[in-house]
């Protein structure tokens, strides 16, 4: 079978689209799309739904009105919105809020069955919802049971009292198409009941004409806050702007203006600052309250944030705001009596020395001397321990282990028969926890996160929730004042949950709990699951990629070692070294291993800076370096490479070869430092100029060979047609040359040559070109000479030949050599002929020469008489040497 592979590429690709899909899932959701995120460049228009509610949303001289539609207009305006109105039957406004995007219902019930299909403002009012009955309606019904017999209940068709009514069990009611349908079935006696609030039913029954005692209610059904209820497709950014909006108003006092002036004397609505329905107290309980203004209340100094004294000695917490609630709706004095602790309050409390105690837990033996109110908060149970301490699961888990109890304190069930150790009141109580004095304590959660967090005790935590039911605290009064229990009770019963929860906040500041729909978990799951899903998959990709890039920097670590092998066996040559300056100080790090060694100069001698090494460079090679350096710097040039002379310890010129580049720059981005290789290059120079004078210097004669003779000869014909300047040409041949190497050797011929070519070189110029064209054969070239010059040159020449003394043949040879030479002259003005032509001319005025009878100057007067080609045929030529 063969193998089958994947690219590390492909992979990835694969993973990376994987994580793309997984974040759309995630975050494309319905209720959070990033079209949210997008701000429109105009105003979003809003539609706010709702059926018609006197003074809360209905048409006044036919424009719509009330509190709603005004609420809903300021907090648009606030939140930059255009809002308009429609009214409907509420089932249809409800339809159109679960559907259309942008769309609001107004006041909508946050019930659960409804929690998870809307985005929701407010709340706005809280409300009380009744059974309305006709005033002829000579039965009350005082519970749910008796309700549900009644014979027919009407009910707004849609609306969440339905939904309520159809969860509670009723199977008698009447869905009908909006309230004022209902109001009239109930006046015409076709239903019993109606289910709505006094708002409406007073508002309807004025706008139908019955009188306002006409209805009345008979049973409180439920209370609930109403809310703006907009669809899941209406996006993020309006419901949270319209609830910054209604935040801003209830702050700045707007609310309870506009709610003020259209509810002014309505107690029937209350709205978020708290203001509570009144209280019907029996007779007994009024006579009570005439009787008794001022009650005695002892605290439980220990038992934050419920009850204990703060630290200006005034009595505070949870159980004394309730209890300044109690005094404004009875009348009520408190008058507080400090204790040291909770045992000394609760024997002030038996021995009716103290009227109430604001914080208890009901239990069986407090009975004979405590009348109960009802319970007013209630708390999760928990079992406190040390960080280091294990957690814990169930309450037997810690029957081998010390209980902090507070003495006075009721026990928690299961506790009976565990190890306790007793102490004065919670703090002490912890602090014995977190010594290890004891090993758990179990109270009020909030209670111990308060008293922990006041007295700094961070080496405790919560080990474990203790059962599944909560504390029910409740106010205890004397027992034989089991009206002021009552009263009591009555009172906090119509505390508005707001009231409740500004009161839970202020001293506990946790959470709000909102119910949980099943839709919500499986949601939260999701957006949980998701981006653990997606960081296991990064990871996993992640992993696979390092993986890779750890084989890869193995194989880079292996190379890298192998380069620096390389190039520490380089520059441990003194051939070799690093060079590096700092620009700004023109400090400069030579290679002191090449000076001392190659340049033969002391360690003192090497030089620090460039100013140093400036002395040491050749005059004309430091002003190359230093262009080719600014160029470089200024960004001319790519590279920084140069070639230049240095003086060595005795004085001689040595090539050295520089290269680098810039490795750091300052803070305004010019380079600061150069770091580079010097390389000691001597050797190469010398080699290319003895290789150079190889292919340029014929090694015979020691005058030019014949290319190197021509390429400078084009050159010079090429000046002399730029400045227009005569130039002359001198063709030489060795007379009688094949006689003397037949009769007296080749050694005696070479001897010839060089004596030739060394008088020659005596009497031209510098500037004159001189070349061995082939065999005995030479050529000058006389830039700026006329005719009449290279003729005195050229027979000057001659005559230095002929009259030369004899040279010796050397000791093989056989007496002493004497020769002629013959030339042929020609010359051109401006460049006006190529070298060739001059070269041709010159070549047949020197056959001319060797017509006459050698050893004689023939010149070339003007290009037409003398057009022979410079090779001539094969007997000429042969007349011509001999």
């Amino acid at each position: 079978m063969k193998d089958v592979s994947v690219t590390p590429c492909a992979g990835a690709r694969g993973v990376l689209w994987a994580v793309w899909v997984l974040f759309c899932l995630l975050f494309l959701h319905p209720e959070c799309s990033f079209a949210e995120a997008q701000v429109e460049a105009s105003p979003r228009l809003v539609t706010i739904g709702s059926h018609d509610l006197p003074g809360f949303f209905s048409y006044i001289g036919g424009v719509k009105t009330g509190f709603g539609v005004e609420l809903c207009r300021e907090i648009a305006r606030r939140a930059g919105d255009d809002v308009r109105f429609e009214s409907a039957t509420w089932g249809e406004v409800l339809n159109h809020a679960r559907t259309e995007s942008n769309y609001g219902a107004l006041p909508a019930a946050r019930s659960k069955n409804r929690e998870s299909h809307f985005k929701w403002v407010g709340p706005l009012l809280f409300k009380r919802y009744w059974l309305f009955t006709h005033h002829s309606n000579k039965k009350h019904i005082s519970s749910l049971a008796e309700a549900r017999n009644a014979e027919a209940i009407a009910v707004v068709r849609g609306s969440f009292l339905e939904h309520y009514l159809v969860d509670a069990g009723f199977t008698n009611i009447i869905s009908l198409s909006d309230a004022s349908q209902c109001l009239r079935e109930l006046g015409d006696g076709r239903v019993d009941y109606f289910v709505s609030d006094e708002e409406v039913v007073d508002g309807l029954s004025h706008s139908a004409g019955y009188s306002p005692s006409t209805f009345r209610p008979d049973f409180l059904l439920y209370e609930n806050p109403s809310y703006i209820a907009f669809s899941l497709k209406t996006p993020c950014s309006v419901s949270e702007s319209w609830q910054r909006a209604l935040g801003e108003m209830k702050r700045d006092g707007t609310y309870r203006t506009l709610f003020r002036a259209w509810f002014p004397e309505n107690k029937k609505y209350f709205y978020s600052g708290g203001d509570a329905l009144p209280i019907v107290f029996s007779p007994q309980e009024r006579q009570w309250l005439k009787e008794h203004k001022v009650v005695r209340v002892a605290l439980d100094p220990g038992f934050p944030p419920f009850e204990f004294w703060d630290s200006a000695g005034r009595p505070a917490g949870m159980a004394t705001d309730y209890l300044s609630l109690v005094s404004r709706m009875t009348g009520v004095q408190f008058h507080y009596v400090r204790t040291g602790s909770w045992m000394e309050s609760m024997e002030l409390l038996r021995r009716r020395e103290a009227d109430i105690l604001p914080a208890m837990l009901r239990t069986e033996e407090r009975l004979d001397f405590v009348a109960f109110s009802a319970p007013y908060q209630h708390s999760i149970v928990v079992a406190m321990t040390r960080t280091e301490h294990p957690f814990r699961t169930r309450l037997d888990e810690f029957r081998k282990e010390r209980l902090a109890v507070v003495k006075g304190y009721a026990l928690y069930p299961g506790t009976e028969l565990l190890r306790k150790r007793e102490y004065r009141n919670i703090e002490s109580a912890l602090n014995a926890v977190s010594t290890g004095e004891a090993d758990f304590y179990i109270g009020n959660l909030a209670a111990l996160s308060h008293v922990a967090r006041s007295a700094g005790l961070t080496n405790l935590k919560v080990s474990c929730r203790i059962g599944r039911g909560r504390h029910a605290l409740r106010m205890g009064i004397r027992s034989d004042w089991a009206e002021f229990a009552g009263i009591i009770s009555k009172v906090l019963s119509v505390i508005p949950v707001q009231e409740q929860s500004l009161i839970y906040d202020r001293w506990v500041r946790l959470p709000h709990e909102r119910p949980v729909s099943l839709n919500s978990v499986l949601w939260w799951v999701i957006r949980l699951g998701v981006p653990v899903l997606c960081i296991f998959l990064f990871l996993w990709w992640r992993n696979s990629r390092l993986r890779h890039e750890i084989c890869d920097r193995k194989a880079a670590e292996a190379a890298l070692r192998e380069s620096e092998q390389r190039l520490s066996m380089a520059l441990d040559s003194p051939d070799y070294g690093l060079w590096e300056l700092f620009i700004p100080s023109r400090e400069l790090h030579v290679p002191e291993r090449l000076f001392q060694e190659n340049l033969g100069y002391l360690s003192y001698q090497v030089p620090s800076n460039s100013a140093v090494l400036r002395k040491m460079l050749h005059p004309k090679d430091l002003i190359l370096l230093e262009q080719s350096l600014n160029r470089y710097l200024t960004g001319l040039d790519p590279e920084f490479s140069f070639e230049f002379r240095i003086a060595n310890s005795s004085g001689h010129w040595m090539w050295l070869h520089i290269m680098g580049r810039v490795v750091g720059w300052n803070s305004e981005g010019t380079p600061s430092r150069l770091l580079g290789l010097c390389t000691d290059i001597t050797s190469r120079k010398e080699l290319e100029d003895r290789m150079r004078e190889q292919v340029t210097t014929d090694c015979l004669t020691q005058v030019s060979t014949r290319r190197h003779f021509f390429d400078l000869g084009h050159r010079e014909i090429a000046r002399a047609r730029r400045e227009r300047t005569p130039i002359g040409v001198l063709m030489i041949d060795a007379d009688h040359f094949k006689q003397v190497n037949d009769r007296l050797g080749h050694a005696a011929g070479d001897t010839a040559l060089r004596t030739l070519a060394a008088v020659g070189r005596e009497l031209i110029r510098d500037i004159d070109l001189f070349g061995r064209l082939g065999g005995e054969e030479f050529a000058v070239i006389l830039p700026g000479a006329g005719l009449e010059d290279a003729l005195n040159v050229a027979e000057r020449l001659r005559r230095e030949v002929e009259n030369r003394v004899p040279c010796e043949l050397g000791p093989l040879g056989h007496g002493m050599l004497k020769f002629t030479i013959s030339i042929g002259v020609a010359s051109s003005f401006g460049g006006e002929e190529t070298l060739d032509s001059l070269l041709s001319r010159a070549d047949v005025a020197l056959y001319e020469a060797k017509k006459a009878g050698r050893n004689a100057v023939r010149c070339s007067v003007t290009p037409e008489k003398f057009m022979t080609p410079l090779l001539l045929p094969p007997d000429e030529q042969e007349k011509r040497d001999a």
